[in-house]
C-alpha cells in the first residue's frame, strides 16, 4: 500500500525491497529449521533461479533476488553454519513494540503540535487535483494524475488529455495510465496520438490505456505498436489486442508467436490462453519443441488454460520431456483437462526420478478419478 501511495518516492521502493529480501531469509531460516537441509535447499534455489526467467510483465514470477549481490548475500545466509534461526520469542517482540511505540508517540506529539489542526478534509476534491495537475510542480503533476485515474472520475478526463503534451515524459506516462482508469472512449483519438511520442514508457502506456478501452478503433494503432522497436512496447500492444479480443486482434496476437522477444511471446501465450482461442493451438503446440523451457513452460500452460480436449496429443508428448518442470506443467494441464485417455500417460510419471513429477502425477490422477 505504501509503494503504491508514494510510488514517486524511491526510499519507499528502497525500504520495500529491503523487506522483501529479509522476508525471504526469513522463509529460508523456516524451512532449514524443518529439514536440515540447507546444501539441498541452497541447490534448489539456484536450479529454480535458473529456470525462472520471469518476463517484465510476469510481476509474481520475479524473484526478489534479482542482483548477484542479493543472491551471493541470500546463499552465504543459508550456509552460515553460526546463524542464529531461532524464532524471536514473543517477550522480544513485546520489548520491541514498546520500544517503538516510546519513539513514535512522542514524535506524533510534536508534529501535532507544529502543524496545528486541519485547516481541510484529508480527501480532497477532484477540482483541487485537476488545479494541481494544471498548476503544481512536476511532483505534484504525477501526484495528481495518479490521484484522478484513481478516482475514476470522468469529470478529470479533459485535464488529463490536456497534459499529453507535457514536456516531462514521465508526467505523460501517469496520465495515460490515469486515462486508462478512467475508461472514457472520447479520449482514444487522444491516446492513440501519443503512439509516435519518442519515449518507449509513453508508447508502452499508451498501448495499455487503448486496451483499457477495450475499442475495436484501438487495434490499428495496436498494430503498429506490437512492431514497435521497444520490447516493452509490444508486449504492452499485445496484453492490450487480448483486452479487445476480437478475431482480429487475437490474429495479431497469434502473429507475436513469433517475436524474437520471449516476453512478448510468453505475454501472446497468456492471452491466447486467456481468451480460449482455438486457432492458435496449431502454433503453439509448435513451441513445444523448442529448447527454450520458458517458452515451453509457457506454451503448456496456454494449451492447459484453454480447456480444450483437441490439445491432449500435445501435452502427452511432453510427459517425457528432460526438463521435470515441463513434465510437472504437462501433467498438471491433464489433470485440468479431466480427459480419462489421458491414463495410460500419466501411470509411468509415478516412477519418475522426480518427485514433483511423481507427486503431480497422483494429482492428477486423482483428478481423472482413477
Amino acid at each position: 500500500l505504501a509503494s503504491t501511495v508514494f510510488w514517486f518516492n524511491p526510499v519507499v521502493w528502497l525500504a520495500t525491497r529491503y523487506s522483501k529480501l529479509d522476508m525471504e531469509k526469513a522463509c529460508d531460516d523456516r524451512v532449514i529449521r524443518a529439514t536440515n537441509q540447507k546444501y539441498d535447499y541452497a541447490s534448489l534455489i539456484l536450479d529454480v533461479i535458473e529456470l525462472s526467467n520471469a518476463p517484465a510483465w510476469d510481476v509474481k514470477g520475479r524473484l526478489t533476488m534479482a542482483s548477484k549481490n542479493e543472491l551471493r548475500s541470500r546463499m552465504t545466509s543459508i550456509l552460515d553454519d553460526h546463524l542464529d534461526r531461532n524464532r524471536v520469542n514473543r517477550r522480544t517482540l513485546f520489548l520491541v513494540a514498546m520500544l517503538t511505540l516510546l519513539i513514535l508517540v512522542p514524535l506524533a506529539s510534536m508534529r501535532m503540535v507544529i502543524d496545528g489542526p486541519p485547516d481541510q478534509p484529508i480527501n480532497k476534491t477532484i477540482d483541487h487535483y485537476i488545479q494541481l495537475l494544471d498548476s503544481g510542480s512536476e511532483n505534484d503533476q504525477k501526484y495528481a494524475a495518479w490521484a484522478l485515474g484513481s478516482s475514476e472520475n470522468s469529470k478529470a478526463a479533459a485535464a488529463l488529455v490536456g497534459q499529453l503534451d507535457h514536456a516531462n515524459p514521465e508526467v505523460r506516462s501517469v496520465v495515460l495510465w490515469a486515462l486508462g482508469e478512467l475508461k472514457v472512449h472520447q479520449t482514444l483519438p487522444a491516446l492513440i496520438r501519443t503512439i509516435n511520442d519518442q519515449e518507449p514508457l509513453v508508447r508502452e502506456m499508451a498501448a495499455k490505456a487503448i486496451g483499457e478501452l477495450e475499442n475495436t478503433r484501438g487495434i490499428a494503432p495496436l498494430r503498429s505498436l506490437s512492431k514497435d522497436p521497444s520490447v516493452g512496447v509490444r508486449t504492452a500492444a499485445i496484453w492490450a489486442l487480448g483486452e479487445i479480443n476480437t478475431q482480429k486482434s487475437l490474429k495479431l496476437v497469434r502473429e507475436a508467436l513469433s517475436d524474437p522477444a520471449n516476453e512478448v511471446v510468453t505475454m501472446a501465450l497468456r492471452v491466447l490462453g486467456q481468451t480460449h482461442c482455438l486457432k492458435a493451438v496449431p502454433q503453439i503446440a509448435l513451441l513445444l519443441q523448442t529448447n527454450d523451457i520458458e517458452l515451453k513452460v509457457a506454451a503448456i500452460k496456454a494449451l492447459d488454460q484453454m480447456h480444450f480436449n483437441k490439445t491432449m496429443p500435445y501435452l502427452t508428448t511432453r510427459l517425457s520431456d528432460e526438463n521435470e518442470l515441463v513434465r510437472t506443467q504437462a501433467a498438471k494441464a491433464l489433470g485440468n483437462l479431466g480427459n480419462k485417455e489421458a491414463l495410460p500417460f500419466l501411470m509411468p510419471l509415478l516412477q519418475d526420478s522426480s518427485v514433483a513429477v511423481r507427486e503431480m502425477a497422483v494429482w492428477a490422477l486423482d483428478e481423472l478419478q482413477f
